[in-house]
């Protein structure tokens, strides 16, 4: 009496792997990163990249990159406060 018989391997019986697609540098959209997720975000926002600059007095160092970050401060510590 003959033992089990194995199934056949070949490449029928493979599986193949998909690897996800890597992140190509290059493809990044332009404008500002948060701009998708933003409900502030306007067009120039999504178009170009905003600068790293200070805001508020020189001894609070805030640091913001926002094309509207003045037009919207008082907006949102007012939206804060409600």
């Amino acid at each position: 009496m003959e033992g089990p018989v194995a199934p056949a391997r070949g490449p029928s019986c493979v599986r193949a792997r998909r690897r996800p697609p890597a992140c190509n540098p290059s493809a990044v959209a332009p404008g500002c990163t948060f701009s998708t997720r933003c409900r502030f975000a306007r067009e120039q926002c999504r178009m170009e990249e905003p600068t790293l600059r200070d805001i508020g007095p020189m001894e609070a160092e805030h640091r913001i990159a926002c094309h509207f970050a003045e037009q919207l401060s008082d907006d949102v510590t007012l939206e804060a406060r409600v």
